[in-house]
């Protein structure tokens, strides 16, 4: 059985070699790989120590020098191997609240066995007594059995991790995790059955020969399931990350991994295979409607910046489109770029939910606006009225020095001048008409204009004060009659000057919204006779409203919501729109401000700021150049 086993240790002695030298050749750079490489090392030193001692005992070298200097370095390897398995090991746990461990203090207990063992003549707290050849006289120190412990706790940590890892994970992270605690446990189990005499075929050979298991697990690990292209945790990433659809790709956009979800909803599009490179699966197949040029440079962008790039696909699915956001999150561990990791969720619905939505909130503008017209048509009807009968009057008027002049043509007493006094009139009466038919052109254009549905602003359309007072005036006038209000225009300054101050926008728009702020004043007096206030002042850069009333002010709890949302304090007669479309379109559309001031119990005051451009001479001087 001894000379089995010593053959069977040249054998392992050579498969790390050759283990070595592949890893050492991988295009790979990064920790886990320097771990592996050591691990190499470390059992290397070992197997030749134990190799070495049987050759000087073979060929006489019985010199106990020769044997305890190859004694003392297999303990390089010996006290080493359990630390850095359990570095491998850790690698599939995640460091807990961000924080990294410091795995090279693993080392420091093997480190001080390594002075301990190489000084033990001068205290023999390791060995006792040593002899090669008899095992029953060896006689062991008390630091021997720390060791021991510190090796076994290493061991049994290591396990722990990477079965965990196993138990919760799938496709390549769980086979690699498999593989590294078969690796681990082997030579565990072995040595001890060997350190505690348990079995008659154990000998010094059987620990280092069951590495021989380790690294052939390694080897299938490396080129299997690709060990060492991406570490453990950044798969445990993946997992913890994905709640739909992921693809793992390596530094060199090789596919790693992905679930079954991608697999179902893509496999049909491309042909999305393990192993192969993402450039060349896209080229040979391409049914998603999605660019390899395009998605190839968005990984790219993120491994150059090491950033998370979020962006949104369309995908075609036969008849149905989906849509797709796509999040790239770079995989960087110990500072180096391993991958990334495309994360995929479904929004076609969530898209589908937000157009329903605006849908449904220009339907609501639309019913506050005819809401709002329907308030106005009420109005028309007491607008036309008055106009309406004075032209009648007028006709009639018309009518009657018509027949005079007809009569007046027989008449030889009728002179020149009595003719140019009854042409006089009947001019005065058609001027009369002309000024009412006017006054309803402007009410017909007033109430057109608000039907129209508000653009952004427009750079070059200008609207004056005046003309701003004017369709408010008309627009307002039968509601304030009906309602027993009363609106009062207050002007700072000159009133000419201000009338002529020329704004750039729609007029349409702001009409609307001091309109609505004086609709709500009207309905706060609830019937009571009531007064309203709206002054006009400018300063250098802006002309400023202020719609001002005594109707006992707006509840605290409904003034901190006003502007941000659709809310009312009219209860089922108010939809709560009014003063968020108002907020929207001063600000949006007029780049102004708008704010007020309310005392609960007492009254209202709402605040507008408008940019003006000049008055309206200048600007009409300026479109004439």
């Amino acid at each position: 059985m001894d000379t089995i086993m010593f053959c069977i240790a040249h054998v392992s002695l050579i498969l790390i070699c050759i283990l070595f030298f592949i890893v050492i050749g991988l295009k790979v750079k990064n920790k886990l790989r320097r771990y592996f490489t050591t691990f190499c090392v470390e059992v290397f030193i070992w197997l030749f120590s134990v190799l070495a001692q049987k050759y000087c005992a073979d060929f006489g070298y019985t010199d106990t020098g020769w044997i305890m200097f190859f004694e003392n370095l297999t303990y390089v390897g010996i006290s080493l191997i359990p630390a850095s398995m359990l570095i491998i090991c850790s690698s599939f746990v995640p460091s807990k609240g961000g924080k990294k461990i410091n795995r090279h203090i693993f080392y420091v207990i093997p480190a001080l066995t390594q002075i301990v063992i190489w000084t033990n003549p001068l205290h023999h707290m390791f060995y006792v007594s040593y002899d090669y050849f008899d095992k029953n006289g060896i006689l062991l120190g008390w630091y021997f059995y720390l060791h021991v412990i510190y090796s076994y706790a290493c061991l049994i940590i290591g396990i722990y991790y990477v079965f965990s890892f196993a138990l919760n994970s799938k496709g390549n992270s769980h086979w690699q995790a498999i593989l590294i605690g078969i690796g681990t446990v082997t030579p565990f189990v072995v040595n001890i059955c060997y350190t505690f005499n348990i079995g008659n075929f154990f000998t010094i050979f059987s620990t280092p020969i069951a590495f021989t298991i380790t690294i052939l697990a390694y080897f299938l690990g490396i080129f299997r399931f690709n060990l060492l292209r991406i570490t453990p945790i950044a798969m445990r990433t993946v997992i913890d990350l994905s709640s739909e659809l992921y693809i793992v790709f390596d530094e060199y956009m090789n596919i790693l991994d992905f679930n079954e979800p991608f697999s179902r909803i893509f496999s049909h599009l491309a042909n999305f295979k393990r192993n192969e490179n993402l450039t060349n699966v896209l080229n040979k197949k391409n049914e998603t409607g999605i660019s390899a040029e395009d998605l190839c440079r968005v990984i790219e962008t993120c491994r150059d910046s090491r950033t998370a790039i979020t962006k949104d696909f369309t995908l075609i699915d036969g008849k149905e489109i989906k849509n797709y956001s796509a999040e790239f999150t770079p995989l960087i561990i110990d500072n180096a770029y391993c991958g990334c990791i495309l994360l995929l969720s479904d929004i076609t619905q969530a898209i589908r939910y937000t157009e329903e939505i605006k849908r449904n909130q220009k339907m609501l503008i639309e019913q506050e606006r005819l809401a709002s017209l329907g308030q106005l048509m009420g109005g028309l009807a007491h607008n036309f009225k008055t106009p309406i009968m004075a032209i009648s009057g007028r006709t009639e008027n018309l009518k009657v020095l018509i027949e005079e002049y007809e009569e007046s043509l027989s008449d030889s007493e009728v002179t020149v001048n009595d003719y140019i006094e009854i042409a006089q009139e009947m001019k005065q009466e058609l001027e009369k008409i002309r000024s009412h038919l006017s006054y309803m052109s402007d009410i017909i254009t007033t109430v057109k204009d608000q039907t129209v549905k508000f653009t952004v602003r427009t750079q070059g359309e200008f609207f004056t004060v005046g003309d701003l007072v004017k369709r408010v005036n008309i627009l307002m006038q039968h509601e304030l009659i009906r309602h027993n209000c009363e609106l009062a225009y207050e002007i700072a300054g000159d009133e000419t000057a201000v009338n002529g101050i020329a704004i750039n926008g729609e007029i349409n728009a702001l009409v609307q919204v001091i309109d609505n702020i004086i609709m709500n004043a009207i309905q706060a007096y609830n019937g009571v006779k009531g007064k309203i206030r709206l002054k006009i002042s400018q300063t250098p850069k802006t002309v400023d409203f202020s719609i001002c009333d005594d109707a006992g002010g707006i509840p605290k709890d409904i003034q901190k919501k006003l502007f941000n949302q659709m809310i009312t304090s009219k209860g089922k007669d108010g939809t709560g729109l009014g003063l968020y479309i108002s907020f929207s379109t001063v600000v949006g559309i007029f780049d102004g401000k708008i704010w007020f001031d309310s005392i609960e119990g007492q009254g209202t005051e709402f605040f507008i700021s408008i940019p003006f451009e000049a008055d309206v001479s200048d600007v009409k001087h300026s479109c004439n150049e």
